[in-house]
């Protein structure tokens, strides 16, 4: 490549990427399998031509932050998987990005 003084060097840019299919994708992003891990909608939704807000990991770590807040404990598992699943997420309870 050409630098700003006009010499030629030598580049390596860092190129990285990770390819996964549906079911790898909810997981990462923490949500059930019936909403998508790009956009907000629900499975209901899906195809329905409507452009809904993507799904940014914000709105997932405040969904969590929020149920945490609201006095549910994640170590009480079956109150707080039921309590996930009506927010549309998986249960995870700290994303691991």
């Amino acid at each position: 490549m050409i630098d700003p003084n006009n010499c030629t060097c030598y580049a390596f840019t860092p190129l990285a990427a990770y390819t996964a299919d549906l079911p790898e994708q909810q997981m990462i992003a923490c949500v059930a399998k019936s909403a998508s891990p790009v956009t907000m909608a629900e499975l209901d939704q899906f195809g329905d031509g409507v452009r809904y807000p993507p799904h940014e990991g914000k709105i997932t770590l405040q969904i969590l932050y929020d149920l945490c807040a609201g006095g549910l404990d994640p170590w009480w598992l079956q109150e707080f998987l039921a309590a996930a699943k009506a927010a549309c997420l998986n249960g995870v309870q700290l994303p691991f990005w």
